[in-house]
């Protein structure tokens, strides 16, 4: 059984559930790695809000990461685009490590987005790039990471479709949903304002953040349900629901990468509408399974069509689920298992 090691700055495992799904099956053996070492130490002295306490043993793990890696043979690596860590990972591809870069920035080929950082990073970042294995999960990403000769697949996050699946539960009036981070750019504010606009429609939210009082304290149709960790009440909240929404706003620096909300709302048969970004654009075929709007007027009247159409809901709910299953861990972990060059057990 192969050792696959995943060296990250974010080792949530919600991002690598492909590679978590191949562990699973018995097809490989996962170490995660965080590359945190400084911000570990300093959560270590109380430094920050902590939601999760650190131990010594994680911060020694974090500390030793970059010695233990010269040992191994397959690493995935997920790192911002043009972070320091460049130099190190330049070292680990010097020393012909079987690498897999893991990234969803589509702005490689935009040199106006370029992210500076001290020591001239960028050219190091080209020389990287060049015949580097690239997981993206979107075709924008290839087309980007493509230009400077990288090796890129297209493996998109992936869903366990045997959890999120169809199964209507019954209720009355219509119901929206969003289920993500309660943070500004996720369009929280311009959630709660299509809710005072739709005072017949009940908005139901899911998630946690920095806005979560602001959330939790609006009246009247708005309910506020927490985070949920469990994936199966997950899954009844989402057939519990008609709509789901995801009016994320770009800012200077990031815009909707993807949208792992909107496969899971799209596996259990929801249609659904998101602003116009990177991931919706792809996820969502416009017109068929759901609608990607560009502006306030756009988005007020696309929801108030679904909204007033329950046939057209269903319509686009039955396409939703039959697009999903491009995105079942199955089928995806299948992908990633040959851009890994794992061989089948």
């Amino acid at each position: 059984m192969e050792n696959i090691n995943i060296f990250t700055e974010c080792p949530d495992p919600a991002y690598y559930s492909s590679l978590y799904h191949l562990q699973r099956v018995g097809k490989l053996q996962l170490v995660m790695r965080d590359s945190r070492t400084l911000y570990l130490f300093a959560k270590l002295l109380g430094f920050g809000a902590t939601y999760k306490k650190v131990t010594l043993v994680e911060l020694a793990r974090s500390f030793i990461s970059p010695f233990a890696l010269l040992k191994e043979k397959n690493i995935v690596v997920g790192f911002a685009p043009y972070s320091l860590w460049v130099y190190y990972l330049l070292f680990l591809k010097l020393l012909k490590k079987n690498i897999v870069y893991s990234t969803s920035w589509p702005n490689w080929k935009d040199r106006t987005r370029w992210v500076h950082r001290p020591f001239f990073s960028r050219r190091a970042w080209d020389l990287f790039l060049r015949n580097l294995k690239i997981m993206a999960p979107t075709q924008a990403v290839c087309r980007s990471a493509s230009f400077f000769g990288a090796q890129c697949y297209l493996i998109p996050h992936g869903v366990d479709t045997t959890i999120f699946f169809r199964k209507k539960i019954e209720h009355t009036g219509v119901r929206a949903l969003y289920v993500g981070r309660l943070v500004r750019e996720k369009g929280i504010y311009e959630l709660l304002g299509l809710a005072q606009q739709f005072k017949e429609i009940e908005f139901w939210i899911v998630g946690d953040g920095p806005l979560r009082d602001f959330v939790k304290n609006t009246k009247g149709n708005v309910r506020y349900l927490g985070k949920i960790v469990d994936k199966k009440k997950l899954a009844e909240v989402y057939n519990s629901c008609d709509i789901f929404l995801l009016l994320s706003q770009k800012t200077k620096s990031w815009e909707e990468w993807f949208g792992i909300t909107l496969v899971e709302a799209m596996s259990c048969g929801l249609p659904v509408i998101a602003t116009d970004s990177v991931g919706p654009r792809e996820i969502i075929k416009d017109s068929i399974n759901g609608f990607v709007v560009k502006n306030k007027g756009e988005l007020f009247f696309r929801f108030l069509y679904l909204t007033s159409h329950q046939q057209e809901r269903k319509r686009f709910g039955d396409r939703s689920r039959d697009l999903a299953t491009e995105y079942a861990l199955d089928t995806v972990s299948f992908r990633l298992q040959k851009v890994l060059k794992i061989k089948p057990v």
